[in-house]
């Protein structure tokens, strides 16, 4: 097993020293793997979904320097609901660190907050900015990132 592919945390427990010791020329080796591979992580889609995100944003957005309705608003709210729930599966699973998602959490909180001061435009766009970093930086495993990838591209509607 590889660390970080399953968990960004792992505990085992051993009956001795020794046999602890054993372990750690295998788990260096693991470690050098992931951070060899961790060089060469494809981040491409990523960087291309920010991309043409940008983009739409700019040609697609009705009034860009309108306000968001109620109605907009609540909707959008409940996007960010849906991704806050996504999280805590992944923390749940152990995927990501309680301190990672209290990062997610109030980069969600702040973006609901947004919503009433910003305009559509510049909303969008700070609120794509903030969590594509996000997950990012904070997701280790291509699954998370995939996962809340996706619930991110419906909420920015991408």
């Amino acid at each position: 097993m590889s660390p970080g592919q399953y968990k960004n945390v792992e505990q085992k427990a051993y009956d001795d020293l020794d046999s602890a010791i054993a372990t750690i020329p295998h788990w260096l080796g693991y470690i050098k793997e992931d951070l060899i591979n961790l060089r060469f992580n494809d981040t491409s889609i990523i960087d291309d979904f920010t991309q043409s995100f940008q983009e739409k944003v700019d040609e697609s957005i009705d009034e860009p320097d309108s306000y968001f309705t109620e109605e907009e608003a609540n909707v959008l709210k409940e996007k960010l609901d849906d991704l806050k729930r996504r999280v805590e599966e992944l923390e749940a699973r152990d995927e990501i660190s309680s301190n990672d998602k209290k990062q997610f959490d109030n980069a969600i909180n702040k973006t609901k907050s947004d919503l009433d001061i910003f305009p559509k435009g510049m909303w969008y766009k700070t609120a794509g900015n903030k969590i594509i970093s996000l997950i990012k930086s904070v997701l280790k495993t291509q699954e998370g990132r995939q996962a809340l990838f996706e619930v991110a591209k419906k909420l920015l509607g991408a």
